[in-house]
């Protein structure tokens, strides 16, 4: 797992230092790519690790993941700050037991 968020950790600053804001969202979803593939189907317990969310991200609207709140029986769609919480769009805070990254756009042709 540590690897993984070093790999994270650099795409994130290649994207933003060298390419700007659009990119940055873009290395977001490669991340996703890479998330797919972990142990527990993509889901990350927050005791193991929790997403890195910059001023950038925030403003943009990229900071939003599917979490699965304590005592819940469905995932949902909660935003995290740079605080450290996890809230909805009335800035309700919940207790988020595991997350994951939002999945890519449905496209209902190849490319668009």
């Amino acid at each position: 797992m540590q690897e993984l968020e070093r790999i994270f950790k650099e795409i994130d600053n290649l994207a933003y230092d060298f390419l700007g804001i659009e990119d940055y969202v873009s290395a977001g979803r490669v991340k996703m790519l890479l998330m797919k593939y972990m142990e527990n189907d993509g889901w990350i317990p927050v005791e193991k690790s929790l997403p890195e969310v910059s001023e950038e991200m925030e403003y943009i609207g990229s900071n939003e993941f599917i979490v699965m709140i304590k005592g819940a029986k469905f995932p949902t769609a909660l935003k995290y700050t740079q605080t450290g919480t996890w809230i909805d769009e009335h800035s309700n805070v919940y207790n988020v037991i595991a997350w994951r990254p939002l999945p890519a756009p449905y496209c209902t042709e190849k490319g668009v």
